[in-house]
């Protein structure tokens, strides 16, 4: 198992909060609710802000909304840069590499699958929405967090402005 990607500290909070710490078990599974849900973030959240602090807590919130998809692998390698970068505020969720060590055939195939479409496996908004309305205020100025599909008539999202939260409705488009 390789563990290249975390300090010993953040390898602990990742156990504490539920998670393998190792990103090659999850590739090729998508955003899934059994691999990342609210109370898995909420733990990690708590673990981080008592190892690094509450930069690093903050820096972690970002992280969670930027990610364009939140699988475990995702999340992990995100930690891991956010992590090494020193817990930056912001520009954290864009990368255009899915970096992943690994110690076997086995995980490096699942380091390829981790890049193609999770077939329907993306319950991002599931996973987070509920996390990134508790720390909102942890967010940056125009932030986004989207919310599902009410029927087919609604979708909105809301959108981090100063101190406060301002619902956007829009339609979808068909």
């Amino acid at each position: 198992m390789t563990h290249d990607l975390h300090s010993e500290s953040m390898l602990w909070a990742l156990v504490h909060a539920g998670f393998a710490p190792d990103a090659g078990a999850y590739s090729g599974r998508g955003a899934t609710l059994a691999d990342v849900n609210d109370r898995r973030l909420e733990r990690l959240h708590g673990e981080i802000l008592k190892r690094f602090g509450p930069t690093a807590a903050r820096s972690y919130v970002i992280l969670v909304a930027e990610l364009p998809s939140l699988s475990a692998t995702d999340l992990l390698l995100g930690l891991g840069r956010v992590e090494s970068e020193g817990w930056p505020l912001g520009g954290q969720g864009s990368s255009d590499t899915h970096s992943l060590p690994c110690d076997n055939e086995v995980q490096a195939w699942g380091g390829v699958t981790s890049a193609l479409p999770c077939m329907g496996r993306d319950h991002t908004d599931s996973i987070r929405n509920a996390f990134l309305n508790r720390h909102r205020s942890e967010l940056l100025p125009g932030s986004v967090i989207p919310l599902p599909e009410f029927g087919s008539a609604t979708r909105g999202r809301f959108v981090k402005i100063g101190d406060g939260m301002s619902f956007q409705s829009h339609r979808p488009v068909s």
